[in-house]
């Protein structure tokens, strides 16, 4: 009776002193959004990739993660509010379900970054050359989306390079987790979009201009 007692105790001590999960366990590092080999830069694996992170048996199943907001072309400076939409019905006998995502924007012609994100409440890390220095922004974790149903969506904004480089491309991972913070049954999605240059330029008003305008250029 004592030894039953004894041990429940120490259990109980165990529990106490072992250090909560990191948040780091639940927050990507650089390099997971499913880019291909660009520039010679070699290709991002995703969540779902053989990674060790994840197990999901398949990509894409079941839904889709598109990148939305993003522009045909893009004006050199200009601001663009992105919005990444996770769909998945694969957790949803789960009610602890999370969901997460990485993005990333890249010259296809380099591999290298292509412009900036404002991530706000999200995170965004920063390559150190494995990935030609690219920019991230993923979930954090109080981003996860906790019990929430699909579809769900984070929004962030990208910043066009200030000069012509050329196509860019916008790569995103996104994972349907059913919440029990083990790699099984979880599942990765990956999508990607394109934009180009606008070689449109833009036109410089003046007051003076304005004036000439309205009055026949008298």
């Amino acid at each position: 009776m004592w030894f039953k007692s004894f041990l429940a105790v120490l259990v109980v001590v165990l529990l106490a002193l072992a250090p909560a999960a990191p948040a780091s366990r639940l927050e990507l590092g650089t390099g997971f959004t499913g880019a291909p080999n660009l520039g010679g830069y070699p290709s991002e694996m995703h969540c779902g990739s053989g990674s060790g992170c994840h197990s999901s048996g398949g990509l894409n199943q079941q839904g889709q993660v598109e990148i939305m907001g993003l522009p045909d072309r893009y004006a050199p400076g200009a601001t663009y509010t992105l919005t990444v939409r996770l769909s998945s019905d694969m957790t949803i006998s789960d009610s602890s379900r999370r969901w997460g995502f990485e993005i990333t924007a890249a010259r296809l012609d380099t591999g290298e970054r292509a412009g900036t994100f404002a991530a706000g409440s999200l995170v965004k890390q920063e390559d150190e050359g494995t990935f030609g220095f690219r920019e991230y922004v993923s979930h954090s974790v109080a981003a996860l989306k906790l019990g929430q149903t699909s579809p769900v969506s984070w929004t962030l904004d990208w910043t066009a390079p200030v000069e012509n480089v050329g196509r860019v491309g916008v790569y995103v991972s996104a994972l349907a987790a059913n919440g029990d913070l083990w790699r099984y049954d979880d599942y990765a999605y990956a999508g990607a979009d394109t934009t180009d240059f606008d070689p449109t330029p833009v036109a410089t008003t003046t007051w003076g201009w304005i004036k000439s305008r309205r009055t026949g250029g008298h």
